[in-house]
């Protein structure tokens, strides 16, 4: 009797948890939304970056217990993981102002106009112009769209539904749901507990940039994990095009593809390259957009000041002691990618992952290294190694993948101080935790 009693108490620890999460993702909301009644409210910008610094803490107690006991109500774990995003999703969006864009993109396609072809703000696009959409888009007369083709499909598919935003953030949130059905498909491939869905299910960067910033990665997710999914099935042929939309939505999806490729193969690569030609070349001809299909691509480069290396972590700090030549960017970029590929080489041609956690243990490392040598300062592009997280549990990746939200922390040098904490301290657990991010024994 009081072993029933216990086991009933400890297993109340992981919905509690779920409890403490939820009031603190409301009370960051609470803050949210009073600063938007006062101008430039430094108690309330505060106020929300302890609330998601609370909640990263409680996250990364959740998941010791998950990691450590064994013990998690599958639907816990789900409902609350759903209802958080929900909750999100209601509310004005307080971290990233990307949606308005999606929204933006969506209508200048459904109106007949290839969104490559026109900034914002361009007469060409007046009558498309309204006072909430367009006045809250960033860049808008200077930017043209840097989003691949497969995302402006979604745009517009969305648009076609409901050119809103409550439509953009629903439709994520349902991209999310999906990822998150597909990691329990995934983890039952790989003979692991349900409950590590967890790792992603609540992570407060999934689901503040999901469920609240709307962010299009999520759709890259969602493809990347189907395309696991596909992989490791009967219908393996359709592996190649679904990572090919997963590349065409957001493009570092791409760095994973050593990690695929022992189970891929030619047919695969074939498949993704197919469809990356195909709505590129759909995209260039319509209204004769040529090279613009590749949008802010170029300009971005410069504005997050990768040309002069000073965008970058390692050359940052280095320019903090010694004055950087010129062109350090252009040749820092080139090692990076030079590196990238040595690993990507040697993972799809020498370790040669075939079995479903060490391909996720390879992608961990790939988006890892890609995360460290790129250190962009925006949290979503962290948000991605969550996925792969849940079936390669390493302490590594699940820290980077939830601390990346240091990032918003406002005040500090976005190139040196927050990346040097947030790398700095993923490189100290890489040492700690070397054996379970080696090999993927001991990470059931």
């Amino acid at each position: 009797m009081s072993s029933t009693a216990t086991f009933s108490r400890i297993d109340m620890r992981l919905p509690m948890l779920g409890v403490v999460l939820s009031v603190l993702t409301l009370l960051a909301i609470q803050a949210g939304l009073s600063g938007l009644h006062s101008v430039d409210d430094p108690l309330a910008d505060w106020r929300i970056h302890v609330q998601i610094g609370l909640s990263v803490i409680t996250y990364l107690l959740a998941v010791f217990y998950v990691r450590r006991v064994g013990v998690g109500n599958l639907w816990v774990i789900v409902g609350v993981g759903l209802a958080l995003r929900l909750i999100l999703s209601v509310s004005h969006p307080m971290l990233s102002s990307d949606m308005y864009r999606y929204v933006w993109d969506g209508r200048v396609a459904l109106a007949g106009i290839n969104p490559y072809l026109y900034v914002p703000a361009d007469e060409a696009l007046r009558f498309l112009r309204d006072d909430f959409i367009f006045t809250n888009m960033n860049r808008p007369d200077y930017a043209h769209t840097i989003y691949p083709p497969f995302a402006q499909m979604f745009f517009a598919l969305v648009g076609l539904i409901s050119p809103t935003l409550t439509a953009m953030r629903l439709a994520i949130v349902a991209l999310d749901g999906v990822s998150i059905w597909a990691l329990i498909r995934l983890l039952d491939l790989a003979g692991r507990d349900r409950a590590l869905v967890l790792i992603y299910a609540w992570n407060p960067l999934v689901f503040w940039e999901f469920g609240n910033n709307a962010h299009i990665d999520a759709l890259a997710v969602c493809l990347i994990l189907l395309s696991l999914l596909v992989m490791f099935s009967r219908a393996k042929n359709w592996a190649g095009p679904v990572f090919g939309g997963a590349v065409l939505t957001k493009f570092l999806p791409l760095v994973i593809a050593p990690a695929l490729w022992p189970r891929g193969g030619w047919r695969a690569a074939t498949g993704s390259a197919l469809l990356i030609a195909i709505l590129y070349t759909v995209y260039a001809i319509w209204g004769h957009a040529g090279w613009q299909v590749l949008g802010f691509l170029g300009e971005y480069r410069h504005e997050e000041q990768l040309d002069s290396g000073s965008g970058y972590w390692i050359p940052a700090v280095l320019g903090q002691m010694v004055s950087l030549p010129h062109g350090a960017g252009t040749a820092f970029g080139a090692l990076a990618a030079g590196l990238l590929g040595v690993l990507g080489a040697w993972i799809a041609f020498v370790r040669r992952p075939m079995e479903l956690p060490d391909v996720a243990l390879a992608c961990v490392w790939l988006v890892m290294a890609l995360l460290l040598l790129l250190t962009p300062h925006y949290a979503w592009y962290y948000a991605w190694l969550s996925a792969f997280a849940v079936l390669a549990p390493v302490w590594p990746a699940i820290w980077l993948s939830s601390a990346a939200m240091l990032l918003y922390e406002p005040g500090l040098p976005p190139h040196v101080v927050l990346p040097s904490v947030l790398f700095v301290s993923t490189l100290a657990l890489v040492w700690f935790d070397r054996r379970a991010v080696l090999s993927t024994q001991g990470n059931s």
